[in-house]
C-alpha cells in the first residue's frame, strides 16, 4: 500500500526524535497510514514557528497541509502548542486523512490515490445521506455541543448497524467509554457530519446515554515550559540513559499516551 507523508521542517533534533518515536508507537495500529518522509511532495508538514513562509513554500505543494509548533501555549488553529502532545498531533493527521479519503477523490499531494489507500481497510460509509438527514433535530443539536459525551446504553439492533463497518466501529468505540462527537469522528476517521448523524440516529432509537465530556487539558503556560526546560539539564538526561523501560514510559506520558 501507499502511505500519507509527513515532513518535518526546522524542528530541533530532540523534537524530531520525539515525533519519530510517536510514529513508531502508532504504527502498530493497522489504521495508521502515516509515515515520516524526507522526500517531497508531502501531504502534511510540521514546522517550527520560526520557519519563514518562503522556506515552507519551497517544500509544500498546493494541497499540503501545514501546522507550526508554537514557542508557547497558543489558541491559533494553524499552530500546535509545545510541548507536543500525541493526541493533538494525531487528531490533526486524522482530520487530514478524513479530508483526503472523503473529499473530492483527487490524488493526494504525495500522489497516493484515495481508492488505493482505501483498500488497506474496509470502507466506512455510515449509511446514506438520507439516513443522516432523518435523524431528529433535537439529537443533532444536542450532539453539536462539545461538552456532551455519549456512550452506548445497549448494543444497537442489526437493522440499524447492518454490515456497515463504520457504524460497527463507532458503536464499539462508544460502548467502552463516553466520547464527544469530535473525538469519535477523529478516531473513526469519518467526517464529523456523518458521525453526528449516525449518533443522532442511535440516540433517537434509545441506544445512547449522555454525560458531561471531560474538560480538555489547557495548554501549558510559558512559565511551565521554561521550568520544564530548566529541569531537563544534560546531567539529568545522562542519568536517564540505560533505563529503557522508564524512558519509554516517560515518552508515552509526554505524548499523552496512556
Amino acid at each position: 500500500m501507499e502511505w500519507l507523508k509527513l515532513g518535518l521542517l526546522g524542528l530541533p533534533d530532540a523534537e524530531m526524535r520525539l515525533v519519530a518515536t510517536l510514529f513508531r508507537l502508532h504504527q502498530v495500529e493497522p489504521s495508521f497510514i502515516w509515515r515520516l518522509s524526507e522526500a517531497q511532495p508531502y501531504d502534511a508538514v510540521l514546522a517550527d514557528a520560526r520557519v519563514s513562509d518562503e522556506a515552507l513554500a519551497a517544500v509544500c505543494g498546493s494541497r499540503t497541509q501545514v501546522k507550526r509548533l508554537a514557542l508557547h501555549g497558543t489558541s491559533d488553529p494553524d499552530q500546535l502548542s509545545r510541548p507536543l502532545r500525541s493526541d493533538r498531533l494525531v487528531n490533526w493527521l486524522n482530520a487530514i486523512e478524513v479530508t483526503l479519503l472523503h473529499g473530492s477523490g483527487d490524488h493526494f499531494a504525495s500522489t497516493a490515490a484515495p481508492s488505493r489507500i482505501g483498500h488497506s481497510r474496509p470502507a466506512m460509509s455510515l449509511g446514506s445521506v438520507s439516513t443522516v438527514a432523518a435523524a431528529s433535530s433535537e439529537w443533532l443539536t444536542k450532539l453539536a455541543d462539545e461538552s456532551v459525551a455519549v456512550k452506548l446504553a445497549r448494543w444497537p439492533s442489526a437493522t440499524l448497524l447492518g454490515k456497515d463497518v463504520g457504524r460497527i466501529r463507532i458503536a464499539t468505540m462508544i460502548s467502552r467509554r463516553p466520547m464527544c462527537v469530535q473525538e469519535v469522528a477523529s478516531m473513526a476517521r469519518v467526517p464529523r457530519a456523518l458521525c453526528q448523524g449516525f449518533l443522532a440516529s442511535l440516540g433517537e432509537s434509545g441506544y445512547l446515554q449522555t454525560s458531561a465530556a471531560p474538560p480538555a487539558a489547557p495548554p501549558e503556560s510559558p512559565a511551565g515550559i521554561a521550568a520544564s526546560d530548566a529541569r531537563d539539564t544534560p546531567a539529568a538526561k545522562k542519568g536517564r540513559m540505560g533505563f529503557g523501560a522508564s524512558l519509554i514510559s516517560s515518552i508515552r506520558k509526554r505524548f499523552g499516551i496512556v
